[in-house]
């Protein structure tokens, strides 16, 4: 039996169909693949903000930084000074962090002077002085100086507001446009 014109057409629309709802399932495929691996990603870096030093409650008064141009290291409970304090924590790589630069230098304005407010690299020396440089920052500027302190710092950009004993209060993955709230 032979297919007629108008069999063989419905044939060939059906082929396409098929044809097109299985590209169309190999790219869906694809792109599930692809969110799965972005939120496997973002699931390994909650877990990891969980995990890290920024808890609240947890004392950072011993962590030992040094000033870019300081000769000897100090700790975060001797710049504190048992006023408590405001402490951006950043990464010169971290295009996140130049942009909360400009935010972080109207809070350091804003609050001078009524505690310390200063800036922590993870980066080595000259690192931190060009990011310092290249997003005009006049804050007090410290760096993380031990490899371990380095490594649990790493996630950055940060906002850490520290009590009188140097301990953890509030941390902000980034910055909080509204920090006036928080502050006062």
């Amino acid at each position: 039996m032979r297919e007629s014109g108008q069999s063989r057409r419905i044939n060939l629309i059906i082929l396409i169909i098929l044809i097109v709802l299985s590209g169309e399932t190999i790219a869906l495929s694809i792109i599930n693949r692809d969110l799965h691996s972005k939120l496997h990603f973002y699931e390994k870096y909650l877990a990891r903000r969980a995990d890290n030093t920024f808890l609240p409650g947890t004392d950072i008064s011993n962590l030992v930084l040094k000033g870019l141009d300081d000769l000897i290291p100090t700790t975060m409970g001797n710049i504190v000074h048992g006023r408590g304090g405001l402490v951006f924590i950043f990464s010169s790589d971290c295009f996140s962090c130049d942009e909360v630069a400009v935010i972080w230098s109207k809070f350091a304005g804003e609050y001078r002077g009524t505690m310390p407010i200063i800036g922590v690299s993870i980066n080595d020396q000259n690192e931190t002085e060009n990011y310092r440089q290249r997003n005009h920052i006049e804050f007090p500027i410290y760096r993380l100086i031990t490899n371990s302190e380095i490594r649990e710092f790493r996630i950055t950009p940060n906002t850490v507001l520290l009590s009188k004993q140097g301990a953890i209060i509030r941390a902000i993955a980034g910055v909080d446009r509204d920090m006036h709230r928080i502050l006062d």
